[in-house]
């Protein structure tokens, strides 16, 4: 508290919370649940140095991400696949009511989409990637846990091929 009068708690209010302190639901919500087996291994498991560098990368560079702040790389795209950009871009500006842009900016930003998606998992989920879930497995191998390891992704048919 500040200390001004607006801030104190009354005599009523002061008693209030000692009354509910003392409830078996006050006393209740004063203790923490034990901890589970998967929140143990995960808590350890945040705490490796390499997920600690995880973790560091991340909130460096969502601090510092500064989309003015660009380079400027060069990829090699078969005409045909920007044949692709440019159709689809063009109905799509027509929907929207604006000028098509350039299939280099709609490259661009699907390129900025997909980074920002892999931002986004290795802050929520980095066994998404397949070096954060080996390495996951590997400490539950090494903590005596091999029944919380994370399979690989299976492939969308029994052949590989995509279903559609």
């Amino acid at each position: 508290m500040s200390g001004s009068d607006d801030d104190e708690l009354s005599p009523e209010d002061l008693a209030g919370i000692e009354e509910y302190e003392k409830s078996e639901e006050g006393k209740a919500a004063g203790k923490t649940a034990p901890e589970g087996r998967a929140a143990r291994l995960t808590r350890l498991f945040n705490d490796l140095p390499e997920m600690s560098e995880l973790a560091l990368m991340v909130d460096t560079l969502n601090a510092r991400l500064d989309p003015t702040d660009t380079e400027t790389v060069s990829l090699q795209v078969p005409k045909q696949f920007l044949a692709v950009l440019e159709f689809l871009e063009r109905k799509n500006a027509l929907d929207a009511g604006r000028e098509p842009v350039a299939a280099a900016e709609v490259l661009s930003q699907i390129v900025m989409n997909e980074l920002h998606e892999t931002l986004h998992w290795l802050t929520v989920q980095p066994a998404h990637f397949s070096h954060y879930r080996n390495l996951w497995n590997r400490f539950c191998d090494d903590e005596g846990e091999p029944e919380e390891k994370i399979a690989a992704p299976k492939p969308a048919t029994k052949d590989g091929e995509d279903p559609f």
